[in-house]
């Protein structure tokens, strides 16, 4: 065989190691950092401060606040799981926060590789007060495994805490029926005497807007606006659309946040909010916090999500298909350094037994 000709196929034997040794250097990474936040996530199913039923536990043994205390809503977070620090940091700076709402897509894939992230990422921030989460499209949606119900807990629930009603609704995959507007009036029918404000929280927004580019969906929601209307409640909470939005009517304040840390593949530099409302006897205040966008909070969303929820969890749930392909590169690379040394080895001795006959 010619130089040039082993040239090439040394070439190939470069470029299939380094693509093994690349391989192999993701694959490693991808499964450490998978099977920390899997052993994270672990963990989360016992943490007292997250997943519904817990909340409701912690809630109702709580100190009666009286008519005056505060909370924090927060919208979809999905891909933006980088951003939980500065969200967890507010609730530090507004302390004393009795609890937190989270509006729903608290997840990008209802996978355990993106409840996993989720989860690890939020473990990280030390959390210490109630997270209750509503139901969103993204976290239940071709949920197979029942994740949602197993990390966070029912998808509806009630509870009353100082002389305010809270409810969480579920219309993640579509409007509310007839079945959760018979136990949405039956939960305002029965509330204690002397509450004094109603919140409502649910994942898809009731209303609709000019120019909000969403398809409308008010004539989906007339029961609502009745009840609404007939029980006085104060406010109802949304995410899903990717904004802030808020909007008073017939004496109910509507806050649609869909940016509570995700962003948009086209528009990734883009601000995220959360809500702080404060309640008191007679009155509510509502503040919206905006935290401006930042390039490494983004790359860094990015990053974890590639390797935890999609690397990382590729190579555990295919360890055999994972192990088998390294093997394959790792032999082909092997038969080609003993096939290298050998035609070396042959073309040296050729040249040797040509050089002592000449």
């Amino acid at each position: 065989m010619n130089r040039k000709v082993r040239r090439f196929y040394e070439r190939i034997l470069i470029a299939l190691a380094g693509l093994c040794g690349i391989l192999f250097a993701l694959g490693a990474l991808g499964f450490w950092m998978g099977y920390q936040a899997q052993e994270t996530a672990e963990t989360m199913k016992s943490y007292e401060w997250i997943h519904n039923g817990r909340c409701l536990e912690r809630i109702s043994n709580m100190p009666d606040p009286g008519t005056s205390f505060k909370f924090a809503v927060f919208g979809d977070i999905q891909i933006g799981t980088a951003q939980l620090p500065r969200l967890s940091r507010v609730l530090e700076e507004e302390a004393p926060v009795a609890f937190v709402v989270q509006t729903g897509d608290a997840v990008s894939h209802a996978d355990s590789g993106h409840y996993n992230l989720f989860l690890n990422e939020l473990a990280l921030t030390r959390l210490s007060v109630p997270f209750f989460v509503v139901p969103g499209n993204h976290d239940v949606r071709n949920d197979s495994e029942l994740l949602f119900e197993k990390y966070f807990g029912p998808r509806q629930l009630w509870f009353e805490y100082g002389k305010a009603l809270f409810i969480l609704a579920d219309n993640a995959l579509g409007p509310l029926d007839n079945k959760q507007y018979d136990w949405m009036e039956e939960v305002l029918k029965r509330r204690k005497t002397g509450i004094q404000h109603i919140f409502l929280f649910m994942h898809r927004q009731p209303i609709n807007w000019t120019g909000d580019g969403v398809t409308p969906v008010e004539h989906f929601y007339q029961r609502l606006f009745e009840l609404l209307k007939k029980y006085r409640v104060d406010y109802v909470f949304s995410g899903n659309w990717h904004g802030y939005r808020r909007e008073k009517r017939n004496g109910t304040v509507f806050v649609v946040n869909g940016r509570g840390g995700d962003f948009d593949h086209d528009a990734r530099l883009v601000p995220c909010y959360c809500v702080i409302v404060e309640v008191q006897r007679d009155a509510i205040q509502d503040r919206v916090i905006e935290f401006p966008p930042r390039l490494s909070i983004v790359l860094k969303s990015q990053f974890k999500d590639l390797f935890v929820a999609h690397i990382g969890e590729f190579v555990m749930r295919n360890q055999w298909f994972s192990g088998g392909l390294l093997l394959f590169f790792g032999s082909c690379c092997t038969f080609l350094i003993v096939w290298s040394r050998r035609v070396s080895v042959s073309a040296r001795q050729k040249r040797d037994k040509a050089t002592a006959m000449g």
